[in-house]
């Protein structure tokens, strides 16, 4: 049995890992996945941390734009979580809604990161507007959904990064994104079926500009602002 004082101090390793400081973040990230390698601790002894399938709704739209789902159906990819979602009807007043299933942790971060990201992708829209007057609503668009798919290309870069340095620890105390992605999808459809279709103009020049934008966003702001025992993770070292 692993020692409660251990995993104590891991999980406040983690937390500490998601420091506004890179050094003291990075140290801590790194200390923490070592004590887990030296003691072969998993993240599952971290916490009770099962599987759930939670649903959110918007709250903006009854039924989500491209971009929106994008984001979502990215961020799922980037965290290890699986992502759908269901337009609404306005007609009754009902908004549309995202559903992610995975770890508990994960489902927690990705919601914030979700809500987060939609209202920075707004803010970042808003100025390409000002900018560049006079386009179509779907130029717009298109903008936004590239903004979308830089932001989770980021994450994950530097999630395998972190993965890559700590190579010697897969497998016994940290699981892969992939992996986890994988294990999601699977919990989810055991249980619902799943017809889901987004399309993706990556070619498009709105789409490849917003790429190239998406690092003008504070991603670590996004994905610092929840403290979880899985942090390690979900840190990111721009």
């Amino acid at each position: 049995m692993s020692d409660p004082k251990i995993i104590e101090k891991i999980k406040k390793l983690l937390a500490l890992s998601l420091s506004d400081n890179p050094h003291e973040a990075k140290l801590a990230a790194q200390r923490a996945v070592d004590l887990m390698a030296s003691y072969g601790i998993a993240e599952t002894d971290l916490d009770n941390n099962p599987f759930v399938s939670e649903t959110f709704k918007s709250r903006h739209y009854y039924k989500l734009p491209i971009w929106v789902s994008t984001l979502w159906g990215q961020l799922g990819w980037a965290s290890g979580c699986f992502v759908v979602y269901q337009h609404g009807a306005k007609c009754w007043g009902k908004k549309a809604s995202v559903t992610v299933a995975g770890k508990k942790a994960d489902v927690e971060i990705m919601h914030y990161m979700g809500e987060y990201f939609e209202d920075e992708i707004y803010k970042k829209s808003e100025e390409f507007k000002k900018q560049h007057k006079r386009l179509k609503p779907s130029v717009y668009n298109k903008y936004k959904q590239g903004l979308a798919i830089g932001i989770s290309h980021l994450i994950k870069m530097s999630q395998d990064d972190f993965f890559k340095y700590h190579s010697e620890t897969v497998g016994k105390g940290l699981i892969p994104i992939d992996v986890k992605y994988q294990e999601a999808q699977e919990y989810f459809e055991e249980f619902n079926k799943v017809d889901r279709t987004v399309k993706r103009d990556t070619e498009d020049p709105a789409v490849l500009k917003g790429m190239r934008d998406a690092s003008e966003i504070s991603i670590s702001k996004g994905v610092a602002g929840t403290i979880n025992t899985l942090a390690l993770e979900h840190k990111v070292q721009l």
